[in-house]
């Protein structure tokens, strides 16, 4: 398990609280279903899924630019 300090506006950390609350959970709980449940989202959405495919591809040709580049410079 990892650690992380956050910090939380005023209103969201209440939020937080209602909803722990509310669920009878901590807030370290909450937390951990917010981020799956978002995190599921993108990973179910197959338009989500493209979209993460193609920045993939996008930031590999740019890397394979910059180091033909860098190349070019170093002749």
């Amino acid at each position: 398990m990892r650690k992380f300090s956050v910090r939380f506006d005023d209103d969201v950390a209440n939020e937080l609280d209602y909803l722990a609350t509310l669920m009878k959970k901590s807030r370290n709980e909450i937390l951990n279903l917010l981020v799956r449940a978002e995190y599921h989202k993108y990973e179910s959405d197959p338009k989500m899924a493209l979209a993460l495919e193609q920045m993939q591809t996008l930031k590999e040709t740019l890397s394979q630019m910059q180091n033909q580049l860098k190349a070019f410079d170093e002749q």
